[in-house]
């Protein structure tokens, strides 16, 4: 079966920016603690133009590019609380949402 690829054109706008978003906070970072792109491309594993497109946000990077390019910059743990689910507002108002109106007593087996 052929490789298929996320099109740009594809993408929700939302999910365009976030990945442009990221992109550009990850060269924010580079450049921050003064590392070449070919040196980060090193660090990361990934070939010089791989690491252009990793800055661009493009979404046929793979996320485990990005993840390493985080890992280089010390920046892991932020992408480790994406989808937390103890920070999952949503989720957590459909549990709340099925919430018994009323709780009753459990019946006790007396037998010995």
């Amino acid at each position: 079966m052929p490789k298929q690829y996320v099109r740009a054109s594809t993408l929700p706008p939302e999910v365009s920016l976030v990945l442009r978003r990221l992109g550009e906070r990850i060269s924010v970072a580079r450049k921050r603690r003064a590392l070449r792109l070919v040196d980060m491309a090193r660090k990361v594993g990934v070939s010089a133009p791989t690491m252009i497109r990793i800055e661009r946000g493009e979404p046929t990077v793979a996320l485990g590019a990005y993840a390493i390019a985080l890992w280089a910059l010390g920046l892991l743990g932020d992408l480790a609380e994406v989808a937390d689910p103890s920070r999952d507002e949503r989720a957590l108002i459909h549990d709340l949402s099925r919430l018994p109106e009323r709780v009753r007593a459990e019946k006790l087996d007396n037998e010995f």
